[in-house]
Order: C-alpha cells, then structure tokens, then sequence
C-alpha cells in the first residue's frame, strides 16, 4: 500500500484533510455543542495535555464501554490538534475499524505507510476490539522499529479488554516514551460520568457554590474527608446541605434513570425522556460484541437476563445451585443444567472487562485485603442506564 491509497481509503473518515470547517458540521461535535453537559469529559483534558509533547511517541490505550462517547472524546482530540495545538491536518488519521470496509485492512502495512510520511504522525485505531490481532499488530510495529522512528503517535480506543492480558503481553514494555506521560502507563479507562460530573453540568449554580467558597481544593477536601473520619460533621459540608438537599435528592433520582451516558443524560434533561432506540441500541451492541471475544451471543444474551433480576443486584451471583442458570443458556445437559463446556466464568469476564458489571470476590478472613476465590461473587452495576437498557432489552 502506497501513500496516495491509503489517503484514498481514509479519506471518508478524516474530513479535516480536505475541510478546515470540519469540526462545525461534524454531528458528533455538533452534538456535544448542544449538550446540557457543556465541557468535555475529564479525561480529554488528561490527554491533550500530554499527547502532543514534541518528541514522545508510542502507544496510549484508552476502554470504555460503547457509547459512553469515545469516538466523541478522539473528535475533540482531533479538533485541538489541529485548530489549537497547529498539527498538519494530514498528519491525523482517524481509523474506524468497526467499519466493514476497514475490518480486512493490512493493518501493519497501512501504519507502515502512515509512518514513512514526515513530521510528527497521529493514528486514532478507533474500536480495535473488532480486530483480534491489533495487538499483534503492534507489537510487530514496535519491534521493527516502525513506531519510533516514524514518529507515531498512536491510540487506541477498545469496548472491552477480555484481549488486554495478551495485549499486556504482547505490548509489554513496548509502548513507549509517550505512554509513560499518563496515567495508568497509557492504558486509560473512559467510563459513564458520575454523579458528581452530572450534578456540577445539569446545575451550575451547584457548581459555582463550591468554586466560590474554595471547596475545590484538594487540601480542602481532605481536610473535610479527615473531620468527618474522626467523627465531625464539618460547617461547609452543613451549609450545603442546608442550602441544596432537596435538589441533590431531585438530581440523584434522575441520575438513577440516565446514568452517566452523555447522550442519554442530555435527551434526558432536554427532552424529558430517553429515546427508546438508544436503550436498545446499547444492549444489542454489548451482545453482539461478544462475538468478537470468542463468546456465544445467545448465551450473553441469556446470561445478561439472569445478571439483571432485581434481587440479583448487590447480591450473590448464587452459583452453588446450578438451576439459578442453567435453563437460561444455550449448552445445557439432559437435565437442563450448564454444560461444562458453557463457561460463565468468560461470560461474567467479557462484562466486566467492557466495564458494565463488577464481581469482585469477598474479602479472604485469614489475609488482609485479598480476595477469597473460593466464596462465590457479588453482582454490581456500574451505571444505572446499563441496567436500563440492558434488563428491558432481553426482557423485551
């Protein structure tokens, strides 16, 4: 692959080559403009602030689950590179790889091609968890050299890490000088916002309380954090309440139908309500997703079911009778129970990994601070339009 055919295949996806007023009609820029959510995720601040350091190249990942905004969050990235930071517009390219048309692309030859061009390069590989080998791919890239003496610059953006323990492997040691400017050694985490970062867009007036009365600083904080573990209440945590308890209670319970999905928060206060389109839109991606971590949709869809029963939530998964699951899946014996070889166990990983559910394990009583592997496991959503979405999908 030359130069000119690899400009002709991405073009589609990289209108900043052709368009400098690009970003003011790209939907997904538009969309955030218009958000109630008004400032960006924290996390773009983390990464525009160490992604263009002059001479750093190598590898930065960042997971998240799908449509919490990471495609969203790499336009902005894109945006102020190339409008604020002075980056050629042709040295960014955008690489969707969820798109059909780029799903067989050679890969390793099409980087290779990108880092023969001069100067300083930007690789978005967007959703490369379509892509089993993307790992492999850049192992090999790094080993050949291709990554630091083409002066990439490459991201990674991924809906689950059921694939980062052989990445880890793979990449071990090999992401180079870049990575090693961000947290987590350049493997990021992009989840739902939290209630906080909810709480501070929807109602400024919140925000500008804590900012006015210094309530923003670390020290602060952690001085109020201290008082409260011995025991005191302290008077700016009082007034506050005094001053906004009903409201938080209000917002709290709508963050209890929206959660932290950026689009369903701003539909949500704008509109009143969510589409319906996008709860099932979600759910149909984290089961069809699963196909690409080697798992059995059918079965996700199953398992998800059994996850999402009201008592199941913040309790014990219940393992240790077999019928709590066993009719719920695709692979049973004779007697309806899960056959061997149905593996819950890449199930529950493949959730967690994609950061909608947490099992963690109960604390070992005769160590301190390490989990029991023995005890069965706690079932925990990390957001409540994830339960939404997914429990009303497979209950239809």
């Amino acid at each position: 692959m030359n130069v000119e055919e690899a400009r002709r295949l991405l073009a589609p996806f990289n209108p900043w080559w052709h368009d400098p007023e690009w970003s003011r009609k790209d939907p997904l820029l538009q969309a955030a403009r218009r958000s109630v959510l008004r400032k960006p995720p924290r996390l773009y601040y983390h990464i525009r602030r160490y992604l263009p350091e002059p001479g750093y190249y190598g590898i930065v990942t960042i997971r998240g689950p799908r449509r919490v905004g990471k495609t969203t969050l790499v336009m902005m990235i894109v945006n102020y590179l190339t409008s604020r930071v002075g980056v050629k517009p042709g040295n960014v390219f955008y690489v969707p790889l969820d798109y059909a048309k780029l799903r067989d692309v050679d890969l390793f030859g099409l980087i290779d091609t990108i880092a023969q061009l001069p100067g300083e390069k930007y690789v978005f590989l967007d959703e490369a968890s379509m892509r089993r080998d993307w790992a492999l791919v850049l192992k090999n890239l790094v080993d050949a050299g291709i990554v630091e003496r083409g002066r990439l610059k490459i991201v990674v953006t991924g809906s689950h890490s059921m694939d980062l323990a052989d990445a880890v492997s793979k990449l071990s040691g090999r992401q180079g000088r870049l990575a090693s400017l961000f947290n987590l050694g350049g493997n990021l985490i992009h989840v739902p916002l939290r209630f906080v970062e909810v709480l501070e867009a929807v109602r400024p007036d919140i925000d500008d309380y804590l900012r006015r009365r210094g309530l923003r600083r670390p020290g602060e904080r952690f001085s109020m954090l201290l008082q409260l573990k011995r025991g005191n209440i302290p008077r700016a945590l009082e007034d506050f309440y005094d001053e906004f308890a009903a409201l938080l209670d209000a917002v709290f319970e709508d963050y209890l139908l929206h959660g932290g999905f950026p689009k369903a928060v701003d539909q949500y206060h704008r509109e009143g309500a969510i589409d319906p389109e996008f709860y099932h839109d979600f759910a149909k991606l984290v089961i069809s997703d699963s196909a690409n971590a080697g798992l059995n949709p059918e079965n996700t869809r199953r398992v998800l079911e059994f996850l999402t029963e009201p008592e199941r939530l913040s309790s014990l998964l219940g393992l240790d009778r077999r019928e709590n699951i066993g009719r719920l899946v695709v692979g049973v014996d004779e007697e309806g129970f899960p056959s061997p070889k149905f593996g819950l166990g890449r199930y529950l990983e493949y959730l967690e990994t994609a950061k909608i559910f947490l099992f963690p394990y109960r604390e070992d009583a005769s160590r301190a601070c390490a989990p029991n592997y023995r005890a069965d496991r706690k079932v925990y959503i990390l957001d409540p339009f994830s339960y939404h979405a997914l429990r009303g999908h497979v209950r239809s």
